[in-house]
């Protein structure tokens, strides 16, 4: 993301200064929005479309009804209260609505998730955004991976987003971010927020497995749980079959170098899905699992294919059946779809 300063008529530095011959004092922040916004057009002739993101910032004498600052989802427009728009963190959360964000809530305070920019915050500005924000941002495309658990159970590591940005992965199963799915179920989104580099200002949730569920790109997020070292979230009923679904965070290391990873399982909590942290895994590559997998492709598409399928892919293409192998270890269990590609291709 790259965020280029404004040119144009009376614009020095991005910004310009606005005189109305009405006076706005006592007004409140939509009534002054309309005269601000008629006299842009009428004599500058800025209209919604002209520049990709705009910000007024009003004198303290508009009635702001207590916020700092406001804006619309997936639209131009942000406004500030006076000095309000000098926040780091009061800025980016208002533009955070224009990239079409909502807000990042607990079950008690819908700004109650302390992990980034859409949420109240921690302690200081150097933050992101939390797990299903970054998601739909797709900053990370090539680092995050969704799983179902009802097919394959994933035993992996989270990397935070500062060791992203210094290149520090070291395997294949590092992911910034993980996407659970199941039916009827809403996506949940697993991010380790390491407390250190451009996510330092996380003193309270630092070095903990966020969990954070929302049900689609411009909703509102829930944080459902923050994970030290051998706890566990568990959602009841998964898919209505009555069984759990658990994610568990098995360690994590701060002083790994060069990357401080946190290693994570998710699993059904059933005879043949169960995992556990010193890797005596239930899942086999049995009657019911091996049947098909779940191949995530670059465009987001989820593609299902089955045993018998790669049985003739082998006979015909054995290095495409090879590819496609590899990239089943890339979208579920890496274990299990290893053993499972074995298994098709005898």
């Amino acid at each position: 993301l790259n965020i280029i300063r404004a040119v144009g008529d009376a614009v020095s530095s991005g910004v310009m200064t606005v005189s109305l011959t009405q006076n706005l004092s006592g007004m409140t922040w939509d009534v002054a929005e309309i005269f601000v916004s008629r006299e842009l057009e009428d004599a500058y002739g800025i209209h919604w479309n002209t520049y990709d993101f705009v910000s007024y910032v009003f004198p303290d004498t508009i009635n702001f009804q207590g916020m700092g600052g406001l804006a619309y989802i997936n639209y131009y427009l942000s406004m500030f209260w006076d000095t309000q728009v000098m926040h780091k963190y009061v800025f980016l959360h208002e533009l955070g609505h224009n990239f079409g964000h909502d807000h990042s809530g607990t079950d008690s305070n819908s700004y109650g998730d302390l992990t980034g920019f859409m949420g109240m915050g921690d302690k200081g500005t150097r933050v992101c955004f939390n797990g299903a924000k970054s998601w739909y941002f797709g900053w990370y495309f090539d680092r995050q991976r969704s799983i179902s658990p009802s097919v394959f159970s994933w035993d992996g590591n989270l990397m935070g987003v500062d060791d992203y940005l210094n290149e520090n992965a070291s395997g294949n199963n590092d992911e910034v971010i993980v996407q659970v799915q199941g039916n009827m179920q809403t996506d949940m989104y697993l991010m380790f927020n390491r407390n250190e580099g451009v996510t330092a200002d996380n003193p309270t949730v630092g070095n903990r497995v966020a969990i954070t569920a929302q049900e689609k790109d411009n909703a509102k997020s829930m944080q459902l749980a923050i994970l030290d070292t051998n706890q566990e979230y568990r959602t009841p009923n998964w898919e209505g079959k009555g069984e759990d679904l658990v994610v568990k965070v098995c360690s994590i290391d701060t002083s790994a170098h060069p990357s401080c990873k946190a290693r994570v399982i998710v699993f059904i909590d059933n005879a043949e899905k169960r995992l556990s942290c010193d890797g005596n895994h239930a899942e086999t590559c049995s009657e019911k699992t091996w049947k098909k997998w779940i191949l995530r492709v670059k465009s987001g598409r989820t593609i299902l294919k089955s045993c018998k399928w790669l049985g003739k892919l082998k006979a015909r293409k054995p290095g495409k059946a090879t590819w496609f192998c590899n990239r089943l270890g890339r979208s579920g269990s890496p274990r299990t779809s290893q053993i499972c590609c074995n298994t098709c291709q005898n």
